[in-house]
């Protein structure tokens, strides 16, 4: 999911800056040079210099587009380097409990493993911290189409692979450090062969006799800890 462009650095400052100032000098160049045609009467040689206001506007325009890819993309670089508290939970199934949202609203960034089953808790998650979300079995619909069914991303430091189901998790771990699931709303949190496979459990509606979990994994010194949450059904 791509993250909102929030800080105004001096890139995005200068480089929108400068495509705006180009539009702004071709329009005014544009309409100086219909005067001189409306004054003179058709001109094949001035003709030739309307191309100049029309380039020149188009590379305002590039510049433009280029200050919000590049601000997005160092946004987001800097928010998965000082990234400390993860929060991670999975299959809310359409249940997005208010103890949940504020154990998430203390942390820097989420990660949902999939069944998130409906749109609106898609955006209140997105309004909460940034985050990575792939899609589950049940995420069904135009709204889900277009997210990931696996991600591989590095945040404070640690290697994730995200996935919904535990089966759909590649052998070669190489350069992994946690690998994040959900699907059988089981939690489970163990290391082999030095990566970490956790499953937060299902933080949504209770499925059976098995307990409401999320978890939060948090990042000091290069290492990390996990911590499990088990959620009230009030």
């Amino acid at each position: 999911m791509s993250i909102k462009k929030k800080d105004r650095d001096w890139y995005y400052l200068i480089t929108r800056g400068m495509g705006i100032s180009v539009c702004a000098a071709s329009l005014a160049l544009f309409i100086y040079l219909l005067r001189i045609l409306a004054i003179h009467g058709p001109d094949l040689v001035l003709a030739g210099f309307f191309l100049v206001p029309v380039i020149t506007f188009a590379a305002g325009l590039v510049f433009i587009k280029l200050s919000k890819v590049e601000t997005r993309q160092a946004s987001e670089k800097e928010a998965n380097l000082l990234a400390k508290r993860i929060g991670i939970l999975a299959d809310t199934h359409g249940l997005l409990r208010p103890e949940v949202l504020e154990i998430l609203r203390g942390c820097d960034c989420v990660i949902h493993a999939g069944d998130i089953d409906r749109e609106d808790v898609l955006r209140q998650l997105q309004a909460v911290a940034p985050l990575y979300i792939v899609r589950g079995n049940n995420d069904r619909g135009q709204w889900a189409k277009d997210l990931d069914e696996q991600i591989r991303v590095e945040i404070g430091g640690i290697a994730f692979f995200i996935v919904h189901d535990k089966k759909f998790i590649p052998k070669d771990l190489t350069d992994i450090d946690v690998v994040v699931f959900g699907h059988s709303h089981k939690y489970f949190c163990e290391t082999k062969d030095g990566t970490l496979w956790l499953n937060p459990g299902s933080c949504g509606r209770r499925r059976f006799s098995l307990p409401v979990t999320m978890a939060a994994l948090e990042i000091e010194d290069g290492g990390f800890e996990v911590i499990r949450y088990d959620i009230s059904e009030d």
